[in-house]
């Protein structure tokens, strides 16, 4: 028997990579063109070993309540095998056969009869000499259609089960769990290259055809703008308040305070602001809370809402979205001049997010100008941006005064506590944090385990009792390319204080990739280690006004595609801003 080694990647155990996916009646040749073998699921979690068949293995065909006369057939080791008809003529009373599955309970993949697979990788040893791949018919009412995924190269996640669609029914499209190495799942396409149609995760789907979605990955730089330029200044808005977009998305249009305001009354649609909006309103209300999460998506349009203010000392979950959750998306909008005053998780965009991270929740090119953001309870978490959540933050920033005073407050420029598996990607922040009785840092207060903060960097001075960093306050998680220039300083002399970082965990990782190290300014931050108390010390730089500053002394950091240095300036800026802050 022959032992294949997994290799260490993902915490799910899950067979993704080159997963077939088709789907039935009326099949084109486009759709079932250049499918061959099904996944490898030799890709796992761990050292643990895979066994798979040295020689031959045996398919065996169950009709599951049909008859039929497929005979088992002998497959050879990595030969790939044309599947078997079964006797449609004894089909169960209104159903059609749509082609073998592997799992009844949950499938992933379908194989079509006449298309040939290998698959050994699915042999399941039955005694010390016999290897079998069991297959199961596949049945769906003779009206009945399929939609069926693609991981597209994915690399842990779950994929969505097949779903079927019912003639005469809406079908909502299922959101992705799946992850893949240093990319974004953007949404499911018709084409495995991604230029086919866009379909976004419940989407609802009203045709009456079968689709085959693939997964649409894209690098976090080239986070797309969505419709960013589709509505140009001057045209007026559409009176029914309804717009579908170039790229088919349907917006329901916003133009005023009111209209903003009756976003909390439908919380899953997706909503485009056409123009500025100044608010009036001196205690303006969330518009989701913990009951009534947004789910849907606001789509900024690179406009502005001006003049937030918030002050709900004994609430918790406040911001302009007291609360996101899973697939909701805020994107290509400023928040200028935000005063929010709020109890436990309080942010300028959002108090709260809940969900399952940062594959389903975004915050893309989001601008937090001139904030003023304040938790007053003794265990408040509070940030310019978010005031805690697992999401992924992309190309965004803030510029605001953050203050926490409780004994037990989390204070962050960014994000005030960043959950396990969220991730803060080519962002800054800048102004001031100050948690003078808890924790502070000038990206995040704290960091949790498999989070991940990657080409970002902090220039907001911090003062913290307990633990304050240049970047993070206390770190669980896994960084890379960041660097930090505030002033960093203490409340309580026995604290831990580090230009970078001001406590780390057993967790916590600085990823090196060719020696690309992280850095801190020495002079501005008036310490001397980069990591306070903990682990990693050795893997920041710190730099002095004495230290030519320029590319070569960042080796490795990218700055064909993320990097930038802009005139005199003694640290690089990211690519997509205009100037230094």
């Amino acid at each position: 028997m022959l032992y294949k080694k997994k290799n260490y990647f993902s915490v799910f155990f899950i067979f993704l990579s080159m997963l077939m996916i088709i789907s039935c009646d009326d099949l084109s040749e486009s759709l079932t063109s250049g499918l061959s073998d099904v996944f490898d699921n030799s890709q796992g979690v761990s050292d643990d070993l895979v066994q798979v068949p040295t020689g031959a293995y045996t398919i065996t065909y169950y009709f599951n309540n049909g008859t039929g006369t497929s005979v088992d057939s002998q497959v050879k080791k990595n030969q790939k095998s044309s599947l078997s008809v079964p006797d449609e003529s004894a089909a169960p009373v209104g159903k059609k056969f749509a082609g073998w599955v592997t799992d009844m309970i949950s499938p992933t993949a379908i194989y079509l009869v006449g298309k040939e697979y290998d698959l050994s990788l699915y042999a399941k040893q039955e005694n010390a000499d016999e290897w079998k791949v069991k297959l199961y018919a596949y049945w769906i009412n003779k009206d009945d259609y399929l939609v069926v995924y693609h991981a597209n190269g994915a690399m842990s996640g779950k994929l969505p089960v097949i779903q079927i669609k019912s003639k005469g029914k809406e079908l909502t499209i299922a959101d992705s769990q799946l992850a893949k190495e240093g990319q974004l799942f953007y949404a499911w396409n018709t084409k495995k290259t991604g230029d086919g149609i866009t379909y976004d995760a419940r989407y609802r789907y009203k045709k009456q055809q079968s689709l085959v979605l693939y997964a649409k990955w894209i690098l976090p730089r080239e986070k797309p703008i969505r419709d960013m330029v589709i509505t140009p200044t001057g045209i007026p808005a559409p009176a029914d308040r309804r717009w579908i977009s170039p790229k088919g998305f349907d917006y329901i249009v916003v133009t005023n305070e009111n209209e903003l305001e009756m976003i909390k009354n439908s919380n899953s649609q997706k909503y485009i602001l056409w123009n500025d909006i100044v608010l009036t309103n001196d205690n303006f209300t969330p518009l989701s809370d913990i009951q009534h999460p947004f789910k849907g998506v606001l789509e900024g349009n690179g406009k502005s809402i001006i003049g937030l203010k918030i002050i709900q000392e004994n609430s918790n979950s406040v911001g302009l979205f007291g609360v996101l959750s899973q697939s909701s998306i805020v994107q290509n909008l400023i928040l200028d001049s935000p005063i929010v005053k709020g109890g436990s998780f309080v942010g300028g965009l959002v108090g709260k997010v809940i969900g399952k991270g940062a594959m389903n929740i975004e915050i893309v090119y989001v601008g937090i100008h001139n904030a003023k953001i304040t938790t007053t309870s003794s265990d408040g978490v509070v940030g310019s941006l978010v005031g805690m959540g697992s999401m992924g933050i992309i190309s965004s920033y803030a510029q605001a005064e953050v203050t926490a005073s409780g004994m037990n407050a989390i204070a962050g420029g960014l994000v005030g506590k960043l959950e396990q598996n969220g991730k803060i990607y080519r962002s800054y922040a800048t102004g001031t944090v100050e948690a003078i009785n808890g924790i502070a840092g000038g990206l995040t207060g704290m960091a949790r385990a498999n989070s991940n903060i990657v080409n970002s960097y902090a220039t907001a001075s911090v003062r913290a009792a307990k633990y304050a960093g240049g970047a993070i306050g206390f770190a669980d998680n896994q960084i890379q390319n960041i660097y930090a220039t505030g002033h960093v300083s203490l409340t309580d002399t026995s604290g831990a204080v580090g230009g970078l970082v001001g406590n780390s965990d057993s967790g916590f990782v600085i990823i090196i990739v060719d020696n690309a190290l992280c850095y801190f300014d020495a002079d501005s931050s008036a310490q001397n280690r980069g990591v306070g108390k903990g682990s990693g010390n050795d893997r920041v730089l710190a730099y002095r006004k004495k230290d030519l500053i320029g590319m070569h002394k960042f080796p490795n950091w990218d700055f064909m595609r993320i990097w930038q240095w802009k005139g005199n300036s003694r640290w690089p800026i990211l690519k997509w801003q205009s100037a230094a802050p």
